[in-house]
């Protein structure tokens, strides 16, 4: 009984941490589209998905994709606001799937709102993608988030921020 026990936990155990920045950070191509100014970035984590991995990941897309001039820690032309608004339990059996909602918000240094959106993502990890129920779930986890940062940056590629 002490092995089956022993045996499950190291099956669960990448369930039980936090996501690296590295495991969710999107990879974007640079986008042809350049929004003026320089963009700080405020993120809200909830649960696995730790704020400040999800702030890293967002920066290093961003600073991919070239929607901007620049990234700044103050000041700044833009707020760009991510936070995980919805996070249930993955669902678990054979697949394990995840679902991330993420509310994205872009305001003007003035404070006025010139884009929001939710957008959801989920993603299902099979046997075939790794043996570890555990392991399942992160990679369902993180590439469930790794793909709403991707979605949310190209959505901002295309949003009209001229006055």
């Amino acid at each position: 009984m002490l092995r089956f026990t022993l045996l499950c936990l190291c099956c669960l155990a990448p369930a039980c941490r936090s996501l690296s920045a590295e495991s969710i950070t999107p990879n974007v191509e640079r986008s042809g589209v350049r929004h003026g100014g320089f963009v700080r970035v405020e993120t809200r984590g909830r649960g696995r998905i730790d704020g400040d991995a999800l702030a890293e990941a967002l920066r290093t897309g961003l600073a991919a994709s070239g929607l901007f001039e620049g990234i700044v820690d103050a000041g700044g032309s833009w707020l760009l606001s991510v936070a995980v608004v919805d996070f249930p339990d993955p669902e678990w059996g054979l697949d394990v799937t995840a679902k991330v909602t993420m509310r994205w918000e872009l305001r003007t240094s003035e404070g006025e709102v010139r884009w929001t959106e939710s957008i959801t993502t989920t993603h299902t990890a099979t046997p075939e993608d790794t043996f570890a129920v555990g392991e399942r779930e992160e990679l369902a986890v993180q590439s469930a988030t790794r793909e709403n940062l991707k979605r949310g940056l190209e959505r901002l590629a295309t949003v009209d921020l001229a006055p």
